[in-house]
């Protein structure tokens, strides 16, 4: 689930990294990122499936998402530049990583009950939006303001 999940996001950013296509009246180029997306989903489902079962198109799945999303950003630099701001997206990325990371390692090393793992983890989640909010709240007032 988690490697969909990511997959998914990769998808969403796409999304809107896909914008400057119907902008500069070039969603040509989005057909060849579409197909070379469908190209590695093809290949690597092809290759990895027998082996790692649905783990292997999961991961097929964040390639073809990945290569997508990549693609259509350093592309779309050249035609129509969008000042993202990716430092703060990899911090929040990075942060969510290693929280999943510390409730797997906290599952599997204290072996905890069923309603000390869920409060372990609320507690992760309400860590995660704690800092989200800290660096966010002038953004926030701004939004809520409007």
């Amino acid at each position: 689930v988690p490697i969909l999940l990511l997959a998914n996001l990769m998808l969403g950013i796409y999304y809107n990294l896909s914008v400057w296509y119907k902008l500069t009246d070039k969603t040509v180029i989005a057909t060849y990122i579409a197909l070379g997306g469908a190209a590695i989903t093809i290949v690597l489902n092809y290759i990895w499936i027998p082996t790692m079962g649905y783990f292997g198109s999961a991961w097929a799945t964040l390639a073809c998402y990945s290569f997508m999303t990549f693609a259509s950003y350093f592309v779309g630099r050249k035609h129509y530049s969008l000042p993202y701001e990716w430092i703060r997206f990899t911090v929040y990325l990075l942060l969510a990583i290693i929280i999943y990371r510390v409730s797997i390692l906290l599952e599997t090393q204290l072996n905890y009950d069923l309603i000390l793992k869920t409060v372990v983890n609320t507690a992760l989640i309400l860590l995660f939006i704690g800092t989200t909010y800290f660096f966010e709240k002038k953004d926030l007032a701004k939004v809520l303001k409007m």
